[in-house]
C-alpha cells in the first residue's frame, strides 16, 4: 500500500455550495505511479539492463521502435493502436 497523504474526503476544491470537487487521489496516484517507472528504469539502466518501453510516436524512430516491441511481447501485452 501507498500512502498518498490525501486530506479526508479526498478533495481540493470546496464549491460555494459547499459541496467537494477535484479528486487529489487522482493526481496523486498519477505521480506516484511516474516516480515508481522512473526510480525502476533508472535502477535497471545503472545495471546494465535493457528497458523494452514504448516510446512517443512523434520521436525518430519511435514508430520502429514501438512496432519491434509489440512483435517481441505480442503474447503478453495487448496493443490497441
Amino acid at each position: 500500500m501507498i500512502d498518498n497523504r490525501t486530506s479526508c474526503g479526498d478533495t481540493l476544491l470546496a464549491l460555494s455550495s459547499s459541496e467537494q470537487i477535484c479528486s487529489a487521489s487522482s493526481l496523486i496516484g498519477v505521480l506516484v505511479a511516474q516516480l515508481l517507472n522512473s526510480e525502476i528504469v533508472n535502477a535497471l539502466q545503472s545495471r546494465g539492463k535493457d528497458v523494452p518501453a514504448f516510446v512517443s510516436d512523434n520521436i525518430e524512430g519511435g514508430i520502429e521502435r514501438n512496432l519491434s516491441l509489440q512483435r517481441r511481447y505480442e503474447k503478453r501485452v495487448r496493443y490497441k493502436g
